[in-house]
């Protein structure tokens, strides 16, 4: 038996029908996204026409994580007790391979980063640590 490596194409992956509901609206830069009432991770990035290249993917990416439970639903979200926890997290720089710094952060519950430029964020990701996607809320 022999395995061969084989690039995917997941432009052609997350052009399935089951994203067509999540399209991006006007002026849109970012999202927050929760699985079973519970937030998953929040992503920005600073220009709507770069937002709005990425938007399949991240979207997909999340799908990717909500099918891997048993059972997805529905339920309201708090999104500021996240937000609360990404303003609190323990925060390190570094200078920026490329332009910018890159800006690293933990709490016990979160983990995220940010790249800015000039003082300006340019692109930020943060993620639920131990997220218990199978709560509903």
């Amino acid at each position: 038996m022999s395995f061969t490596s084989e690039k995917i194409n997941t432009s052609s992956f997350f052009n399935v029908k089951h994203y067509n509901p999540f399209k991006p609206v006007k002026d849109q830069k970012g999202v927050l996204v929760a699985i079973n009432g519970t937030i998953a991770g929040l992503e920005f990035v600073s220009r709507t026409e770069a937002y709005r290249r990425l938007h399949d993917r991240i979207i997909g990416s999340y799908a990717i994580e909500a099918m891997l439970h048993e059972r997805v639903g529905y339920g309201a979200i708090e999104p500021g007790s996240f937000i609360e926890e990404i303003m609190g997290a323990d925060e390190k720089s570094y200078p920026s391979p490329g332009y910018g710094t890159d800006h690293r952060y933990t709490s016990d519950h979160i983990t995220g980063s940010a790249l800015t430029y000039r003082s300006e964020v340019v692109h930020s990701v943060f993620f639920s640590l131990g997220n218990d996607c199978s709560k509903t809320g």
